[in-house]
């Protein structure tokens, strides 16, 4: 079950972003799309604005690395802007490039290029 608060996370960063992020506790599945045989990891969203989304994870995924998030049936393409140590796991800031409607939508052109891509 969803979690959200409607305050931005980090007033500090947020300063700094041209949108706010939003907390929200979802899970979600992560494919690192250079590397499809390798298959998914689960992964929870953490934060969420209209480019971009904080993720952590058991997996680390290299600065650059396309990435397809399912959440809830929506894949979200994107692109690792950077992941680092976070407890016992990886924290990621992820850039939104595209999304695959849910509803059977014809995918946006960078996230078919990337999927295409593997």
């Amino acid at each position: 079950m969803a979690t959200r608060d409607a305050r931005p996370h980090n007033r500090g960063m947020d300063e700094r972003r041209s949108e706010p992020r939003y907390l929200v506790t979802e899970d979600a599945f992560v494919w690192d799309l250079h590397r499809m045989k390798a298959g998914y990891h689960t992964a929870k969203i953490i934060d969420v604005s209209r480019n971009g989304m904080r993720l952590e994870s058991g997996r680390r995924l290299a600065r650059g690395s396309h990435v397809g998030i399912d959440f809830r049936g929506m894949i979200i393409c994107g692109r690792v802007q950077h992941c680092s140590p976070s407890r016992d796991r990886f924290s990621m800031g992820i850039r939104i490039q595209d999304l695959l409607d849910p509803l059977g939508a014809e995918p946006m052109e960078d996230c078919e290029t990337e999927l295409a891509a593997v």
